[in-house]
């Protein structure tokens, strides 16, 4: 990483010129959308560009196969009924171009520009072959659901990485001097495939176009490198066709320290020098300095957290990395203070909670110190992000209380390295239970406080209720009559939902008694401002009873719930967090996708499909709804509309598939607690990853290149001698037919029937070979002649290459051809 991300001169003017351009070239993806490579401002970028349930026709019509279609064209109608959950569809077209890419990368030390020659021989086939597969599944049975198609790509992953790989052997010149043995292949591999390429992808289901930044670094070369941290950026389309921003977040691998064995780059740009030791704490101060600076003085102080996305256990070895994270925090969060012990600089907090459903549960009691220590800082993230018009006066005062008595940990000399250790944890911890059991108890009772209304309003509604109590439903009646009993012991409190709703409901229906209509409508679902809900403030209070669910009290559903947590957070915070797992890709691209899901309800319309079902979710948590039931629906429509979406884009750039695996577990939201990578719960029916690890590069992929790099050099050393040079004068001493044989007339069929069967070379010369085998089917057919001629095709191509593989079969054939007897001697 040469430069800071915010030296990058890409511009939301930039973004919308390249989306609103039509590429001239590209391929489809199976869910419709069109992959191309464009330039922006002079620098390589990936386009997805989702066209909507055209694009999935255009798709499904490009792959139809010429043979009997019964089948398919009945599957391809049903999934084009369920256009709308397209991006549940895996995007195999796009995994396996980045594969390719990062495959050529971490197997040739080739010029780019033949690596470009390369990528485009071998991804038009692999493509092509990619289509022909897909369609003869669709062509096999009846009744094939997303869930079915995306079981079978899973099932042949491994195929078309394996095609991917001996394409690109057979491609390049293999220089293969760093790949001695498979140790130091995966090393190599660890280090040097990340693509470095810019992507753009838009989504027509959710509205979010998504730009995630290029890095340089793998994100498992962290121990010799400064993290590999993606800008992800999202936007909206205003009416006008200009963008909008809506977040900003950055991907990250676990924050490890680092020994530096080259000149490198922090994230501002700052450079190091080699056999420096780079830490954790260094990293940190680095980034927050970047953030605060490109930061308005309004939002200046507001916090920035890390959001770590591992589990905690007295045995887990990722505790060591969750130590080192939180030792940082505190080493960064007591320079946010000056002398005279003001703020003058963002807290920094890590949310370390459990997504993937392992560790201990994060419990201020708990046993496991570390565990103590996240429970409070998930908690003071939670609360010191939250608007105050959410919290309210009181919350918001108990909150300041807290954060002076981290505040005098942080300014205390002798202190302990972990806060749960100190004096003031035991005043910190049972202040931090006080507050949520409090708002555990009223939380219930969100949108309307009695004391709203004034005296003479809650008088003009009790009589209303009394003298209309026999023209409206027993049900409601006796919901208000209730309220006037209470009215005055409880004017404190607030109304439930239920009762707000019945409220409004009679209002409406029966007229108003001193504008009581208008000021309730004034105060409906509202506690501080006295206007309606908005959508986010509706999102943040479920967010905050989803929380104190998993968080306060039994905390029996917390390992259940997290995840969702994350995402909901995520999207509600456009803080510029940090977000990311051990490698960055696994729990961070599921936790992604929620995210996304959740800006789209935020931003964008709120008529569409997926939003009215986020709505009905929202509303009914927030009145009626279990937490549970609101779990399952919200991973419910994110399994139907939005499995796979641009939450995968930073791991194919990088490390590729990530290997998010589904439980398989009967109950609805738990993980198979099998191990780590199994923790998806198993309402997702659409994800299936069960084989990505075969497809991340710094694993069997490095094993794999070994093995290719040498089989590739002996089948060039093996090919040198039938290797012509390039463009020279077609010789004709082989011209002859005298002493042709039917021998060698089958020798030459044979050859290029086996090249025709190969899936390994370019379909224009097997289609030259085809040409030809028909050709020598015909008894008087010059076999010598037809040979070099074929040769000679080839040889006239602009992009013609003298060790491609049929010129040297064709070299081979030629040289194997019956020679001209030698004229008799004069007598």
């Amino acid at each position: 990483m040469s430069k800071s991300l915010y030296d990058d001169q890409t511009t939301h003017v930039d973004l919308a010129a390249a989306l609103g351009t039509q590429p001239t070239n590209g391929f489809r993806d199976i869910n419709g959308q069109l992959l191309s490579v464009v330039k922006i401002n002079e620098k390589d970028t990936f386009l997805s560009q989702d066209s909507g349930t055209e694009g999935l026709s255009d798709f499904f019509n490009s792959i139809k196969p010429t043979i009997s279609s019964t089948n398919f064209d009945t599957n391809v109608i049903n999934l084009q009924q369920k256009a709308d959950e397209r991006h549940s569809l895996f995007p195999i077209h796009k995994a396996m171009f980045f594969y390719t890419w990062r495959f050529i990368n971490g197997l040739s030390l080739a010029t780019d520009v033949d690596k470009q020659k390369a990528f485009n021989q071998v991804y038009q086939d692999l493509n092509a072959y990619i289509n022909a597969d897909i369609a003869k599944f669709l062509n096999s049975r009846p009744n094939i659901s997303i869930s079915d198609i995306n079981a079978y790509i899973d099932e042949n992953r491994e195929t078309y990485a394996l095609m991917a790989e001996g394409l690109v052997a057979s491609a390049l010149v293999i220089n293969s001097h760093e790949l001695k043995d498979k140790k130091e292949a995966k090393a190599y591999f660890k280090e040097k495939t990340a693509l470095n390429i810019d992507m753009i992808e838009t989504n027509k289901v959710t509205g979010i176009i998504t730009h995630t930044h290029g890095v340089e670094d793998s994100s498992h070369s962290k121990k010799h490198r400064p993290p590999a941290i993606t800008k992800i950026e999202k936007y909206i389309k205003n009416p006008d066709g200009t963008l909008k921003l809506i977040q900003t977040q950055y991907r990250t691998p676990s924050l490890v320290d680092a020994e530096v064995y080259e000149d490198t780059c922090l994230f501002s740009g700052e450079t190091l020098a080699a056999n420096q030791e780079l830490t954790v704490e260094q990293q940190v101060a680095d980034f927050v300095k970047v953030i605060v600076e490109k930061r308005g003085e309004d939002e200046k102080n507001t916090p920035i957290v890390y959001n770590l996305l591992t589990s905690l256990s007295s045995s887990n070895k990722q505790d060591k990395t969750a130590k080192k994270n939180f030792l940082a925090m505190h080493a960064y969060n007591k320079t946010a203070f000056n002398d005279s012990s003001e703020q003058t600089q963002p807290l920094y907090y890590v949310m370390n909670i459990p997504v993937n459903q392992f560790g201990d549960t994060l419990d201020l009691k708990s046993g496991n110190s570390l565990a103590k220590e996240a429970a409070f800082f998930a908690d003071l993230a939670t609360f010191d992000t939250m608007p105050k018009k959410i919290l309210g006066e009181d919350n918001i005062s108990a909150i300041e209380d807290i954060k002076k008595l981290y505040q005098a940990f942080l300014a205390d000399p002798k202190a302990p390295p972990y806060f749960c250790k100190s004096s003031q944890w035991k005043d910190a911890r049972n202040k931090m239970i006080e507050l949520k059991t409090n708002f555990s108890l009223n939380f219930e009772n969100f949108p309307l406080p009695f004391s709203k209304f004034e005296e003479n309003h809650l008088t003009a509604l009790y009589q209303l209720v009394g003298d209309n109590s026999t023209d409206i439903n027993p049900e409601l009646g006796s919901k208000l009559l209730n309220l006037k009993q209470q009215a005055y012991a409880y004017k404190a409190q607030r109304f439930t939902p239920s009762e707000t709703y019945a409220i409004k409901e009679f209002l409406e229906k029966h007229g108003t008694t001193n504008d009581l209509l208008t000021k309730f409508n004034q105060c409906f679902s509202n506690n501080t401002d006295g206007s309606q809900d908005s959508t986010e403030d509706k999102l943040r209070k479920a967010y905050l009873k989803l929380y104190l669910e998993a968080f306060s009290g039994e905390m029996t559903l917390q390992k259940e719930l997290s995840s969702l947590i994350q995402g909901m957070f995520l999207a509600l915070n456009d803080n510029d967090n940090l977000k990311g797992c051990k490698s960055g890709v696994d729990r961070y691209s599921f936790v992604e996708g929620l995210d996304n899901l959740f800006l789209s309800y935020l931003h964008t319309n709120p008529e569409s499909a997926v939003n009215k079902e986020i709505e009905k979710a929202v509303t009914d948590y927030l009145s009626i709804g279990s937490t549970e039931d609101f779990a399952i629906a919200i991973h419910t429509i994110n399994n139907k509309y939005n499995a796979y979406s641009s939450s995968m884009d930073a791991s194919f750039n990088d490390a590729n598939d990530a290997k998010n695996i589904a439980s398989g577990r009967s109950s609805p939201l738990k993980a198979a607690m099998i191990n780590t990578n199994k923790f998806i719960p198993s309402i997702y029916t659409n994800i299936k990853q069960g084989n990505a690890p075969i497809v991340q590069a710094e694993k069997n992929a490095a094993k794999r290149a070994v093995e290719l790099v040498e089989i590739a050099q002996k089948r060039q050393e093996q090919l040198k001698d039938y290797i012509s040079p390039p463009r020279k004068e077609i010789q004709s001493e082989h011209l002859q037919t005298d002493n042709e044989s039917e021998a060698y007339k089958q020798l030459c069929i044979t050859v290029l029937s086996e090249y025709t069967e190969s899936w390994s070379w370019r379909k224009n010369h097997k289609e030259f070979a085809k040409a030809a085998i028909k050709s020598l089917d015909d008894a008087s057919t010059n076999v010598t002649k037809t040979i070099t001629g074929l040769r000679e095709k080839i040889y006239t191509e602009k992009k013609f290459n003298p060790k491609g593989e049929l010129h040297a079969r064709l070299n081979f054939l030629l040289e194997k051809a019956p020679k001209p007897e030698s004229p008799s001697p004069q007598m």
